[in-house]
């Protein structure tokens, strides 16, 4: 008797198990998910930055509940280099 070898292609799936794509898989996975998470927290944190350094409050810029709107106020904010220095809001009738 002699030592026998497997072929090479029986040796490669032996170590390329289901379980661990797997692992590969959830790694990817919270990998993206963290990402995710970091780049929703910085664009929520700059609207922040410029409220406070306004002292105004979100909403002057931006409609209640649609946050992706700009109002007048907001327009004029982005068109001028994030600042409201000579905006002036329109009277209400």
């Amino acid at each position: 008797m002699g030592f026998q070898m497997e072929p090479e292609s029986s040796l490669l799936w032996k170590h390329l198990t289901p379980r661990r794509f797997g692992s590969v898989k959830i790694i990817r996975s919270l990998l993206l998910v963290t990402l995710a998470a970091f780049i929703a927290v910085s664009i929520g944190m700059s609207k922040a930055e410029y409220a406070k350094k306004e002292g105004k409050e979100c909403k002057f810029c931006h409609p209640p509940g649609k946050f992706k709107e700009l109002t007048d106020a907001g327009k004029y904010y982005k068109e001028h280099n994030h600042s409201l220095e000579g905006y002036k809001a329109e009277e209400k009738k």
